[in-house]
């Protein structure tokens, strides 16, 4: 019975609760209908009033009240009516609020994005149908945007133009602010096109003259170039076609490179040129100031040439160094040093023998085959080196010592020595027993051979290959004597002594060789002292001695040593002179 009672209990309150809960139910379903059909009551109060976005606000809480249906396609109906009169009037809203907080600060980007939302808008609505264009004219008319632009545009453009002549007067320019805000300005907000760049370039022009004449006066080349590139990039990204910039600037760069020029300051010159030419937002390969840069270089590409030309080859040099900052000079530098060691054999040994050695004596002459020049010279009086200029701009060079050699009288090339068409290198010095020593070198690759040595009163060539030596030392000394070249020595040695004494005739003087001895028969024709003169038809002899010299028959005997031509009674005569060692009369 306990157990049934309580089951009982449990039952009815049960039934409590569901009952409790089914009127909670229905209690809020009569307020949440209460609810809705009020908002949709004050839905279309207000908007039978004319305050639509009042209106949509009720329409779209009743709408989100889907759990009680009441008029849910009116409302649906009328919010689709009021959607594009509220969306128009809230953009409005949104308009005239950035509008007036924009016009607030002179903010000048955000004046332009409300135009352009505005402009956008107006161009969708005025497009459309005559009820849009009408809902559009109403809500204009209501918030007056476009003479509130037109006011804000006007007073800013104002004050940014009073701000870039204030700016100009004060010699400040720390902003680039007020001319990009000006360039914004729509064209709208101008007469015309026309005008609005008329207007803007002039003050533009003025801002950026006065600018670039400040910083001509406190920046160096560099800066200016930097800063005014930096200028002209800013404004293509704005999309301003600043045509005044560059003329402005090209001016003062080629008043700053030609005052450099005339300072003779080339190096600077071209470090100034290069900056402008590897500065792209402000080069032009066209413009003045480039055929300026082009022409002043190839000008001193010209005046090298002609310090080339004048043999300065050091100047040449050292200019062509200065350009090669602007454009590779190594080939016309190579050029000017092989004209110069062509020019110069002292350098050209120098350059051989990588040292400072003092030359003396140095002779060169032109070469061939493929050899530029050849020089040579005697080292600090130790060493006889040759230098050889190639075709190709490289030296070779060959030495020789000469230590024992002394009071070295000359060193000249000689075509009577050598067995081939190339030069023989003569060196003459002073003889220890003889007149002079003479030594002969033929150039063998990259070595000097020998070909000749002997000290003798002198010589002659005899033909090709065969000389005539006069009284040398060791055989045929005190004679002449032949000297022939035998090629398995590659020298010449001797070969036969002349006779010791030769019987002539005054005729057969021409003939002989200055040092013969010889025995003359003649009539000698007058005598004074220790000279006497023998008179011939075209000629006189001149016979010196210690001798009782007399007029008449001589048999005289002696060395030939002279021949040469005077003027005697206003007639050039040939008078050949004999060194008597013997006299019979």
């Amino acid at each position: 019975m306990a157990s049934m009672y309580r089951r009982s209990n449990l039952y009815r309150i049960l039934a409590l609760i569901v009952l409790i809960l089914m009127l909670g139910l229905a209690g809020y379903k009569c307020y949440y209908s209460f609810l809705k059909i009020n908002l949709y009551n004050q839905a279309a109060e207000q908007h039978a009033a004319g305050n639509i976005l009042e209106a949509e606000d009720r329409y779209l809480e009743a709408s989100n009240m889907r759990l009680f249906d009441y008029k849910n396609q009116e409302i649906t109906d009328a919010l689709e009516v009021l959607r594009p009169v509220t969306e128009l009037k809230r953009g409005f809203m949104a308009l005239d609020a950035d509008l007036k907080a924009a016009t607030q600060v002179n903010d000048v980007q955000s004046l332009v994005k409300v135009h352009n939302h505005y402009q956008t808008t107006k161009g969708s609505y005025t497009s459309k149908d005559e009820a849009s264009r009408k809902l559009f004219e109403e809500s204009e008319a209501l918030y007056k945007i476009e003479a509130q632009l037109k006011e804000s545009f006007t007073n800013v453009k104002a004050a940014l133009m009073k701000q870039i002549k204030t700016n100009v007067s004060t010699k400040t320019f720390d902003s680039d602010t007020p001319i990009l805000y000006l360039w914004q300005i729509p064209t709208a907000f101008f007469t015309n096109e026309k005008a609005k760049k008329k207007e803007l370039t002039d003050a533009s022009k003025a801002y950026d003259d006065a600018r670039l004449d400040n910083l001509a006066q406190a920046k160096s080349f560099e800066e200016i170039i930097n800063e005014v590139a930096r200028i002209r990039s800013l404004y293509n990204t704005n999309e301003i076609q600043a045509e005044w910039l560059l003329p402005k600037l090209e001016s003062y760069i080629q008043r700053t490179l030609a005052a450099q020029l005339k300072q003779n300051d080339l190096k600077t010159f071209i470090i100034n040129a290069k900056k402008y030419q590897s500065s792209p937002a402000i080069f032009n390969t066209k413009s003045k100031v480039n055929t300026y840069i082009q022409t002043s270089i190839r000008s001193q590409f010209t005046r090298a040439e002609q310090l080339v030309s004048s043999k300065k080859f050091a100047e040449a040099i050292e200019l062509y160094g200065i350009l090669d900052s602007y454009q590779s000079t190594s080939e016309e530098v190579r050029k000017v040093e092989e004209h110069s060691l062509e020019s110069d054999p002292n350098q050209l040994l120098r350059k051989a023998t990588s040292s400072d050695a003092i030359f003396s004596k140095v002779t060169s002459m032109k070469g061939t085959n493929g050899v530029k020049m050849v020089a040579f010279g005697i080292a600090d009086n130790q060493t006889l080196i040759m230098a050889r200029l190639l075709g190709d701009g490289s030296i070779d060079k060959a030495e020789t010592s000469i230590n024992g050699i002394t009071n070295i009288q000359s060193l000249q090339f000689t075509n009577q020595l050598g067995m081939s068409n190339f030069p023989v290198l003569l060196l003459e010095a002073k003889g220890s027993n003889r007149k002079s020593r003479f030594i002969a070198y033929e150039v063998v690759s990259t070595t000097l051979r020998i070909i000749l040595d002997i000290e003798a009163d002198g010589y002659t060539q005899d033909r090709q290959g065969v000389l005539i030596v006069d009284n040398p030392i060791g055989e045929g000394a005190g004679r002449q004597a032949y000297y022939e070249y035998l090629e398995v020595e590659n020298r010449y040695v001797f070969s036969h002594a002349v006779s010791a004494v030769q019987d002539v005739t005054a005729g057969q003087l021409p003939s002989l060789l200055t040092g013969s001895t010889v025995r003359l028969s003649c009539e000698i024709t007058s005598v004074n002292g220790s000279i006497a003169y023998v008179q011939t038809s075209n000629a006189v002899i001149l016979i010196r001695g210690n001798f009782p010299f007399k007029l008449g028959q001589a048999v005289v005997t002696g060395t030939y040593t002279d021949k040469r031509l005077t003027k005697l009674d206003g007639e050039w005569i040939t008078v050949y002179t004999i060194d008597s060692t013997n006299l019979e009369q």
